[in-house]
């Protein structure tokens, strides 16, 4: 039997999707195989000295570095996984201050420094961080979503027939910027053109032509579940996913893709990786440069054509059924995780981890502590970007 523990600082998303489903569902395949999850306040001796491999999901922090050093010692193998470029998050993000800090940057350095194994989903990723670490592994993730069908007389977005096409955008407050920037004339184009025959709906982001619009907003949803579900109940006819050009973003994942095809949306994706890794235009979605010319062809020929909306989603349902469904995936990271998913660790006592850091973490004055070490004298006003960005996603 082969222990597997997992944590994160939170249990985001990113974190469920990435490692702990994929894991869980293996593990229900593998009579060999256990696996526990937990955030990272909750690790304590024992489970480092239950665990056979240890997966670290976007470790920043100065405890989970020493969670990991105190894992290291004892023989466990050490998985560090990413899925964001973290050292080079951009200033436009609302976690920058964070990540911009060298000491969180020299955590993530550590951490992975001292992992037997480096974890993503991302080629991009791989590559900037191949000097890191000896061992990579690539992985794709698997859609966790029941794949909606539209039967034809849904496609309901026929002008003639004087129905209202839903476009729809979801994500983070992080995309506000670049939807003004890459969309905000083609909306307000669009928008005018078509008058009442098109709705633009966004779900989290709240960019500035919202406003000046009056588009419908519908606020941030943490709990993912809710969110799909918020997106389900608008019953969308067409969706877009807008992307800068940059670095740090050629190294996402292409969940949008995935989420919007599993639910039965069509799609405009910006012509830029990671889209382009699996969007076809005019076959699984459609692709537009990042020009407004661009960006208001594709939306009129998108809205016009009701029949190649059809045709999109359903090469899109078929290719991530094909590509992504979960069987074909599980087996896919089976074969890739090899390396540890029958890794024996040595027997230990739980009086050979020493100094393992206790329950006193979750205490105000050790949170208060820590954030002051990785802000100094910014610390004031971090606190209060967080709290003013808390009420921005509940607004």
């Amino acid at each position: 039997m082969t222990n597997i523990l997992a944590f994160s600082q939170a249990k985001i998303p990113s974190a469920l999707i990435g490692v702990v489903n994929p894991i869980s569902a293996l593990c229900l395949k593998e009579e060999n195989l256990d696996f526990i999850y937990k955030t990272s306040v909750e690790i304590i001796a024992e489970d480092i000295m239950w665990a056979d491999v240890i997966i670290c999901i976007r470790g920043t922090e100065p405890l989970e570095k020493e969670i990991i050093s105190q894992a290291r010692k004892v023989g466990r193998y050490i998985v560090y996984y990413l899925d964001d470029d973290l050292l080079n998050v951009p200033k436009e993000s609302v976690s920058s201050s964070y990540f911009s800090s060298q000491v969180v940057k020299n955590n993530i350095i550590d951490i992975i420094e001292m992992s037997d194994c480096f974890w993503t989903n991302n080629q991009n990723i791989a590559q900037k961080y191949s000097d890191k670490s000896k061992h990579i592994i690539i992985s794709n993730l698997y859609y966790d979503i029941k794949v909606s069908h539209k039967e034809k007389d849904e496609f309901n977005c026929n002008i003639d027939k004087n129905k209202t096409v839903k476009i729809g955008f979801a994500g983070s407050i992080d995309h506000t910027k670049y939807i003004d920037e890459l969309l905000g004339e083609t909306i307000k184009e669009v928008s005018e053109k078509y008058r009442d025959k098109v709705e633009f709906i966004f779900f989290g982001a709240k960019p500035e032509i919202l406003d000046t619009l009056k588009l419908k907003h519908i606020p941030y949803e943490s709990n993912y579940e809710n969110y799909l579900n918020s997106i389900i109940k608008e019953n969308l006819d067409l969706a877009i996913a807008p992307l800068i050009d940059s670095e740090f973003h050629k190294c996402k994942f292409y969940n949008k893709y995935m989420e919007y095809s599993a639910l039965g949306i069509p799609a405009i994706y910006s012509k830029v990786q990671p889209y382009t890794f699996v969007v076809e235009d005019m076959e699984n979605g459609l692709l537009a440069e990042n020009t407004k010319e661009s960006w208001e062809s594709k939306l009129t020929l998108a809205i016009e054509d009701e029949s190649l909306r059809e045709k999109i989603i359903e090469n899109a349902q078929k290719h991530i059924q094909e590509n992504f469904s979960q069987e074909k995936v599980i087996n896919e990271i089976k074969d890739k995780i090899n390396c540890f998913i029958n890794y024996k660790s040595p027997k230990i006592n739980l009086w050979d981890i020493e100094n393992f850091p206790t329950n006193q973490r979750l205490d105000l004055t050790y949170r208060i502590k820590r954030i002051i070490s990785i802000h100094g004298y910014r610390t004031p006003i971090f606190i209060v970007q967080k709290i003013l960005t808390k009420i921005k996603f509940k607004l």
